[in-house]
């Protein structure tokens, strides 16, 4: 029924958490299935850029947590 996206920069890393309060879901196995598209495209973007990006999923909802640096080491 709801999300919540919350930015939070602390020193040289920025933190991007989506909450919601859904059903949730296995995380491995949707990875694994070949139909998690949105899941994959964050993940690929995300190394992209040097960040890491973290899912977690339960009855109580999913948290989807990407963790950005503000500096990058090329």
């Amino acid at each position: 029924k709801s999300a919540k996206i919350s930015l939070h920069q602390s020193g040289d890393m920025l933190k991007v958490e989506i909450k919601d309060n859904g059903i949730g879901f296995d995380v491995e196995k949707v990875l694994k299935s070949g139909n998690a598209f949105g899941l994959l495209a964050i993940k690929q973007r995300s190394k992209a850029i040097q960040a890491t990006t973290t899912t977690e999923s339960n009855s109580n909802g999913t948290t989807i947590t990407i963790e950005i640096p503000l500096k990058r080491n090329n």
